[in-house]
């Protein structure tokens, strides 16, 4: 098992050891907070980045979240589950391939999964992580347009998929949606 495939692991076994403290309202700060693997200290989200990957990993994000605000307020990304199971979740803006987004990608590549801390109350978090008992939620593609109007991408939905080599469902926003899915 390579470095970040433990890595990942740990942060898997930590988000188990969460819901089982929180079922599933994990709070923000406890996602936040310091763990131990192998003599290095690691958090499984920060408060700042939605997509996040530790230090010490060469590649791939250990997790992505979304956020809920306290007023109400709307939230600028449109990050929601499409069906059951499956989730929409939007690159930060700016470039696709850039900044933190790049971290998705590779997690794509290397079919590296991750745990999505799907906001379900401000500043309270359901961990995404498995399916079936199986580790295995996966990036399974990310469509980088920008200025295809939602009308236009639903009567193209399916040269849009194929182009983007997955099966993406929803709505194109003005930002880059990632189609999450667990591996059948």
């Amino acid at each position: 098992m390579d470095s970040d495939a433990a890595i990942v692991q740990a942060a898997f076994k930590r988000a188990a050891e969460l819901e089982l403290l929180y079922g599933d309202l994990v709070p923000a700060r406890a996602i936040e907070e310091l763990f131990e693997h192998q003599g290095a200290s690691l958090r499984l989200a920060n408060r700042a980045q939605g997509i996040f990957k530790p230090a010490i990993m060469q590649e791939g994000a250990i997790s992505i979240k979304t956020t809920i605000s306290r007023d109400g307020s709307d939230n600028i990304y449109d990050d929601r589950e499409v069906d059951d199971g499956y989730y929409h979740y939007s690159l930060q803006a700016g470039d696709p391939r850039g900044v933190n987004n790049k971290y998705l990608w590779q997690s794509m590549e290397r079919k590296q999964p991750l745990i999505y801390f799907h906001a379900v109350a401000p500043a309270g978090y359901k961990p995404i992580w498995q399916f079936r008992g199986q580790y295995t939620y996966l990036v399974r593609g990310i469509l980088a347009i920008t200025c295809l109007p939602v009308s236009q991408f639903a009567q193209n939905d399916s040269a849009n998929s194929e182009a983007a080599g997955s099966s993406l469902i929803g709505i194109l926003s003005p930002d880059f949606p990632v189609h999450l899915v667990h591996s059948p």
